[in-house]
Parts: structure tokens; C-alpha cells; sequence
């Protein structure tokens, strides 16, 4: 008998193979918690619940990139029309503050839309939030945890 190798099944296959996997666990699960459950075992309820827990996490990750890719077009506006408390002590403060708040935002805009694309693309990955702190929030379902 010749055994297929992974490269010769369908995107479709894999997707239907997964889901055939998981029902069949969720389907293990319940008898075992149906049939009094052993040593070791935990309920199909508490995984559900860590499921959820995961899956809200991934959202609110996803959503502060998506937040932070939004925003970060106005870095540099903002840091002209208000600049940081910082530059208030350059010298000619309301000429040089800014000027350089033009720099200083472009750099801030690059960093945060670049976090921001990083953050959506390992929103999955239960990691540390890359984007900084947020000017504005646009997009609400999201808490920002420092």
C-alpha cells in the first residue's frame, strides 16, 4: 500500500482531516467526563474555557496592531500641532519644538506602523505586545496593558 505524503494532499483535505481531529477529541473528552473521568483528566468545559481565553487574547493582540498601523499616520501631524513636554526646554521652543517634532514623529510613525505589522502577524503567538502605547484608539474591543 502506498502511503500518501503531505505535499500530495489538498489545502482542503488538511482543513477536513483538523476539523475530523478535533471533533474526535471534543468527542473523547465528553465520554471521559461522561464516564467518570480518571486521574489526570480535566472536563471538556475547563478547555473550552482556556480556548476562549485563548482566542480573546489573539483578538484584543490583533486588534492593538491593526490599531497601531491605523494611528500611525498621525505621528507626525500630531507631533507638530502638540510636541512632546520634552522639547519644551530647547532653545526658541516654539520654533525648534516643532521642527524637530516633524523628525521625531516620522521616526515614531515608522516604529509604531512597523510594531503594529508585527503585532498582527504573531497575533497567534501568546507574546509581549510590540506596538507602543497608543496616541488615539479608533478601533474599540481592545484593552492596552502596560
Amino acid at each position: 500500500m502506498r502511503l500518501l505524503q503531505a505535499r500530495q494532499l489538498s489545502p482542503k483535505t488538511w482543513v477536513t482531516l483538523v476539523l475530523l481531529s478535533l471533533a474526535t477529541l471534543a468527542g473523547n473528552a465528553a465520554a471521559e467526563s461522561d464516564s467518570g473521568c480518571s486521574v489526570g483528566c480535566e472536563p471538556l468545559s475547563e478547555y473550552v474555557e482556556s480556548f476562549n481565553e485563548y482566542l480573546s487574547a489573539t483578538g484584543s493582540h490583533f486588534l492593538t496592531g491593526l490599531n497601531s498601523v491605523i494611528t500611525s499616520a498621525a505621528d507626525p501631524v500630531m507631533s507638530v500641532v502638540d510636541p512632546p513636554k520634552e522639547f519644551e526646554e530647547l532653545p526658541v521652543a516654539a520654533v525648534t519644538g516643532r521642527f524637530i517634532g516633524i523628525f521625531q514623529g516620522t521616526i515614531m510613525a515608522a516604529y509604531r506602523g512597523t510594531m503594529g505589522m508585527l503585532d498582527m502577524i504573531l497575533a497567534p503567538i501568546p507574546i509581549v505586545i510590540l506596538s507602543p502605547e497608543p496616541r488615539y484608539q479608533p478601533i474599540p474591543g481592545f484593552e492596552w496593558d502596560e
